[in-house]
């Protein structure tokens, strides 16, 4: 558990940037014109939202444990 804590920080940013990235695709007009596009676009960022929330609950979980 101490060594995933101290990687914790780094997972996050990195999950982040996806998640931007992600969000960035969604305002791409040649994705946005194409139904199909749009719609696997979304489900990414979904996913990515998904992967930081995950994340962040595990950060505290780790956190609550580390403080014990």
């Amino acid at each position: 558990d101490a060594r995933e804590y101290q990687s914790i920080e780094q997972r996050v940013h990195e999950a982040e940037h996806t998640l931007e990235q992600k969000r960035a695709a969604l305002q791409d007009p040649s994705i946005t014109k194409d139904g199909r596009l749009l719609e696997q676009a979304y489900r990414e960022m979904e996913e990515a939202q998904t992967a930081v929330d995950a994340i962040y609950a595990r950060w505290a979980e780790l956190e609550q444990k580390m403080s014990i």
